[in-house]
């Protein structure tokens, strides 16, 4: 049964916004990928959109953990969430989950680097810069 929805504003539009129904459960999180063609939410589950149509391309796997902080590469080829002590980072593109990063104690921050590759992290314990392919 969808929850609660996310809504898409085109301010320079004078048509109501656009309503992206999760499949399950409340939206709590939304990222927009830096090239504003893919959309990421985050509640019971973790969808990737197609900003344009609106329309869920893929809900990602193994998704249990209470997801604090949300992000995706230009184009959506992959898609980070921040839990308790970890980050989790998918193919974007498969759903499939590549890694959990040990991160410490608490909920990390994170940004996305420049390199698609590089992913910075903060947490209680300090600060890392991690190669998403590797897990390094």
């Amino acid at each position: 049964m969808p929850g609660d929805p996310a809504i898409i504003w085109d301010l320079s539009a004078k048509e109501a916004p656009r309503l992206l129904l999760q499949p399950h459960g409340e939206v709590r999180l939304v990222e927009v990928s830096p090239c504003g063609t893919k959309l990421v939410t985050a509640g019971d589950g973790v969808f990737v959109w197609d900003a344009a149509s609106g329309h869920v391309e893929r809900e990602l796997s193994n998704v249990t953990e209470f997801i604090r902080d949300l992000g995706i590469s230009w184009g959506g080829a992959a898609v980070v969430a921040g839990t308790n002590g970890q980050v989790l980072v998918w193919d974007g593109l498969t759903g499939e989950l590549r890694r959990r990063l040990p991160v410490g104690e608490g909920f990390p921050l994170f940004a996305m680097l420049r390199n698609p590759r590089l992913l910075l992290t903060v947490s209680a314990d300090g600060g890392a810069v991690w190669d998403m392919g590797s897990g390094e």
